[in-house]
């Protein structure tokens, strides 16, 4: 249940790109705001599969959402904090020292590294002076540099509630107010992910077993931060030392 952080800790490490903050913002409402159903929204009822299909669906219906949260991946904390709405994104990743700002709008991918970002994707001795380029402007990506790309598919949705394992239905449980019910993940190393029972059946938290883990919030809002950047501030990955 946590192919999100695994695939960002691909993007940032394996696929040659190797945000949130170290303490990432937390959604500010991490679930969302129960509806007057006393029977509940049905889901409790359904097959532990059938679950996490209905809360795909639902943030599919919803149009946006907001996750963020930490994990660790071969001893390194990775941490995420995304905005998405549809196929666009804002937000971050990082690992270890490095760090990486996403941008996804109107069809253009843009990212914000740090240097230690680019000192991890193979620039080297070249790392400062790419940072110095750069400054504090948005690199944009090219589509054909899969590396670069990579990173933003840890915000489509069968990334964000992918399963590692086979998922059984655990115990229900009220978090912040919200009836929700666990999907455990058979999976190594394994997880909780919380379905509200009330309501939409949206993804309320994602519990991992070694303390890490995920809220989720802000369903179906507009993200001011999701704007195309001015073109001043924008500089062409072809454009850079090395590149």
């Amino acid at each position: 249940m946590r192919k999100m952080y695994t695939v960002a800790a691909m993007a940032l490490v394996v696929a040659g790109c190797s945000d949130a903050p170290e303490t990432p913002r937390a959604a500010p409402s991490s679930a969302p705001a129960p509806v007057a159903a006393p029977a509940g929204n049905g889901v409790a009822a359904l097959t532990a599969d059938q679950i996490l299909a209905r809360a795909k669906a639902a943030l599919v219906k919803a149009g946006s959402f907001h996750v963020a949260g930490t994990t660790i991946e071969d001893g390194e904390k990775l941490a995420a904090d995304l905005r998405v709405s549809g196929p666009d994104v804002a937000g971050s990743l990082s690992t270890g020292p490095a760090r990486v700002e996403l941008l996804a709008v109107g069809g253009h991918r843009y990212i914000k590294p740090n240097e230690a970002f680019w000192s991890i994707t193979g620039a080297g001795l070249q790392a400062h002076a790419i940072a110095q380029r750069v400054g504090d402007r948005w690199v944009k990506v090219d589509p054909a540099d899969q590396s670069l790309t990579d990173m933003f598919s840890v915000a489509t949705v069968d990334n964000v509630l992918a399963a590692d394992g086979k998922l059984t239905k655990g115990t229900t449980q009220d978090i912040a107010g919200v009836p929700t019910i666990g999907l455990v993940d058979g999976g190594e190393p394994g997880g909780t992910l919380y379905i509200a029972t009330s309501g939409e059946a949206y993804p309320v938290r994602l519990a991992g077993p070694d303390g890490s883990g995920a809220t989720f919030g802000e369903f179906g809002h507009r993200f001011a931060e999701i704007k195309a950047p001015a073109a001043g501030d924008v500089v062409d990955a072809a454009s850079l030392p090395g590149k």
